[in-house]
């Protein structure tokens, strides 16, 4: 049968037949993991043989090949499911492993929260023992100042005493001049010895009266007396 004339301008519009460009390629797959899929093909692989040798009966040493074959790829099949298995194990030891470190993680953030609220706790309890300890300081501060005061005025109301002549401690003690006449009593203590004097002169006849109490004594000093002397009465004060 003959071909029918091809129309030189099939196009009716440009007169032209349009130069024909390379066809577009479908995009590459991507490239996946062939291990998977290994059990797959060795499956595939028996399958294949069993089926060939379920045929015609091939003659011997083709029969040997294939036995050969198929026990090659029977070997390679247990191998690769010992391998999954091999990564299976790994695999969830791994995941076993990830987990007891998460666990220990936790943990450790719990004592390291733990430990930060007893720091924070420690140093509110130091905060609080400072302050106290300020506030005690200050207040022995005030204390020492007012045992100092009353010592001074004690002791200047002491001299202000001696001064007048109305107290006085042990030693001799002209009348009219160092002390003045009247009743005195001591502070008192284990033991006192005390006289009154005519003269200064250190003879015996010059003991008008004396003492050796223990605890306080009384003893009146007369104007006409020369002096008085104490040893271990402590203060003598005028009533």
């Amino acid at each position: 049968m003959a071909t029918p004339p091809q129309d030189p301008y099939p196009d009716p519009i440009f007169g032209y037949q349009p130069e024909q460009g390379p066809e577009p390629q479908p995009p590459k797959p991507a490239k996946r993991r062939r291990w998977p899929w290994a059990v797959g093909i060795v499956a595939a692989l028996l399958i294949g043989v069993g089926i060939g040798a379920s045929g015609q009966d091939p003659p011997p040493a083709q029969a040997a090949d294939h036995s050969d074959e198929l026990a090659n790829l029977q070997v390679s099949l247990e191998a690769t499911q010992e391998q999954l298995e091999t990564v299976g194990d790994q695999r969830d030891a791994a995941l076993a492993d990830l987990e007891a470190a998460e666990d220990a993680r936790d943990t450790a953030r719990e004592k390291l929260a733990t430990a930060e609220d007893d720091r924070d706790a420690a140093i509110a309890r130091a905060e609080d023992a400072e302050g106290q300890l300020e506030g005690a300081q200050a207040e022995l501060e005030d204390v020492q100042g007012e045992l100092a005061a009353a010592e001074a005025a004690a002791a200047e109301e002491e001299a202000q005493a001696e001064a007048a002549g109305t107290q006085f401690g042990d030693g001799t003690w002209v009348v009219g001049q160092d002390i003045e006449p009247g009743v005195y009593r001591n502070d008192g203590g284990g033991w006192c010895y005390w006289e009154r004097l005519s003269g200064l002169s250190g003879e015996f006849g010059d003991i008008i009266a004396n003492g050796a109490p223990e605890g306080q004594a009384v003893v009146e000093i007369s104007s006409s007396d020369a002096a008085f002397s104490s040893e271990g009465c402590g203060t003598w004060t005028q009533q």
